[in-house]
């Protein structure tokens, strides 16, 4: 069992910049709106030679009153559609004296759509090491089917949430769990819920297997 998910979302250096801005500083409205204006489509173009299917939903800057030219951080919402994924980038920006603009993205993460929970930028997991990602848990019953009273059922759909007590949280790869519940779809018309459980790198076990309706 190993499913992992390609793509790779990485930090974008534009131009070098070395704008400050001060996190007590009053914000100019029009100037914060003309920067995301620029920034929005200079990000989209650029990210999406980079990640096929990202989109970058909204972008928020905030230039300080101070600023003797329009330059501060800004926040990038993105999302790719196809692998389930919402974002957020932290860029610094900066337009010269002749409207030119230069950007750098300083960090992002992610959050996977469907659980609402964090979820590696990278789509990749620790998934064969004792710890499945809910996404690559939906997969595998969607593969394998399950039993239920002895009869072996398949799955039409599956939705899955990482249990938080079972919760890998050691660095990059904090998206995958050793336990994970599921809510399915069978063939036979029925809704199930059950828990897959890590018992090695290769294998699990399906447990509390009930029917909903």
């Amino acid at each position: 069992m190993n499913v992992q998910r390609s793509l790779a979302i990485g930090l974008v250096a534009a131009t070098a910049l070395g704008a400050a801005t001060s996190a007590t500083a009053a914000i100019d409205p029009s100037a914060s709106a003309f920067l995301a204006g620029g920034v929005k489509p200079a990000m989209q173009s650029t990210l999406k030679k980079q990640v096929p299917g990202l989109v970058i939903t909204k972008v928020t800057c905030f230039v300080p009153t101070t600023n003797a030219t329009i330059a501060g951080k800004c926040i990038a919402k993105f999302k790719v559609a196809k692998s389930s994924l919402l974002g957020v980038y932290q860029v610094t920006a900066k337009l010269d004296s002749q409207s030119r603009l230069s950007w750098s993205t300083t960090s992002r993460s992610c959050t996977d759509s469907r659980t609402h929970q964090r979820a590696s930028c990278s789509g990749q997991s620790n998934t064969g090491n004792g710890l499945i990602s809910p996404r690559d848990a939906e997969a595998q019953l969607l593969t394998n089917g399950f039993v239920y009273r002895a009869g072996k059922r398949k799955a039409k759909s599956a939705v899955c949430t990482g249990l938080k007590s079972h919760k890998w949280n050691r660095g990059e790869f904090d998206d995958v769990f050793a336990r994970v519940r599921c809510d399915i779809k069978a063939s036979d018309g029925g809704s199930y819920r059950l828990v897959l459980v890590m018992v090695n790198s290769r294998t699990y076990q399906l447990r509390n297997v009930t029917k909903r309706s």
